[in-house]
């Protein structure tokens, strides 16, 4: 994360910018302070909203179809469950129901 705050985007960018190429990867193309991500390249959506926009993209499903990694099985679960608050209330639910 070069670019988790202002000043180390700028020093990101000020120490890379002579560079011929730059691989950048990243998960979270966005930062949910609105500043700008060094050299990534941002294009205005239809609601004013910049948002990034990837050189390429190589998703979960293409990785799978590539055999670099494996399937997520989440496996789900149901039983009864008691349990005491700090306050010493008891509180019962079951596994797999929403409370």
């Amino acid at each position: 994360h070069a670019g988790d705050s202002k000043s180390w985007g700028e020093a990101c960018q000020e120490a890379f910018d002579p560079a011929t190429r730059r691989l950048a990867l990243t998960g979270t193309p966005f930062r949910s302070d609105t500043n700008p991500i060094p050299f990534v390249q941002y294009e205005e959506g239809n609601d004013g909203i910049r948002r990034s926009s990837a050189d390429y993209t190589y998703g979960y499903g293409n990785a799978l179809a590539d055999g670099v990694v494996r399937p997520v099985i989440f496996l789900s679960y149901s039983g009864n469950m008691r349990w005491r608050t700090k306050a010493g209330d008891e509180i019962a639910a079951r596994l797999g129901e929403p409370m």
